[in-house]
């Protein structure tokens, strides 16, 4: 019997919160990654098509599927398992296995198992906006809601979330989790730099480097074209 597949709703939320990746690239841990998260096989100087990256998605997600099905002992609609088998994509088949929500929607708590979702928000024991819209747009799939608001979910627009990022011509650097957050999708995208939340010369190089292959207008500056075309949701202008 043929194992039970995601529906369009969860492989349109997969691919807009993993990116497509033609060339390989490391991780924030180093894990050497392609297409729309795959990591099976992958090696350096690795370079892909667009049909190859959707056979490889297809693939990959197919043990995914397995998992939910074998795992989960009550009745799903398409939105739900979608949402679990987009979870489980990004966390593991294991953390799935080992969670409260699991136990919660074995015991028929659909809303509660739904709620455990957003508790998933956590890399190394840090919270990231991008964990957070991506648990929250599950969330919602699982509730059969819409769910794309989520990609710009942010809790109290600060300044900080709003602000231009570059490089100080003076005095400070500029500093914050919205500069670690802009590193880290830099790295996603094969630049080498480390996410410290700090904008240095060498998050002004990548940035522009970014910019001159994407054929951006090249000045260093992470304004709200730069960051969308890097997967970063801005209020920036």
């Amino acid at each position: 019997m043929s194992t039970r597949q995601i529906n369009a709703e969860g492989l349109k939320l997969i691919k807009f919160f993993e990116k497509l990746y033609l060339n390989a690239y490391q991780d924030v841990v180093g894990v050497w990654t392609i297409g729309w998260g795959c990591t099976e096989g992958i090696r350096s100087g690795m370079t892909i098509t667009e049909t190859q990256a959707e056979e490889m998605l297809r693939k990959e997600l197919s043990k995914f599927e397995a998992a939910v099905t074998n795992t989960v002992q009550v009745e799903l609609n398409d939105n739900q398992f979608a949402a679990l088998v987009a979870f489980s994509y990004n966390v593991g088949v294991g953390a799935l296995k080992e969670s409260t929500l699991l136990k919660l929607l074995n015991e028929g708590k659909y809303q509660e198992a739904a709620d455990q979702l957003l508790r998933w928000d956590k890399a190394g024991a840090k919270a990231y906006l991008g964990l957070s819209r991506r648990r929250r747009a599950e969330r919602s799939l699982f509730l059969s809601k819409p769910w794309e608001w989520a990609k710009d979910w942010n809790p109290g627009q600060t300044s900080e979330s709003s602000r231009l990022l570059q490089l100080a011509q003076s005095g400070e650097l500029v500093k914050g989790d919205d500069v670690r957050q802009l590193q880290q999708a830099l790295i996603a995208a094969g630049f080498t730099l480390q996410a410290d939340g700090v904008f240095g010369k060498g998050t002004a190089e990548a940035v522009k480097k970014f910019q001159e292959q994407q054929g951006l207008p090249a000045d260093g500056i992470a304004n709200a074209k730069t960051l969308a075309t890097l997967g970063i949701n801005s209020k920036a202008s």
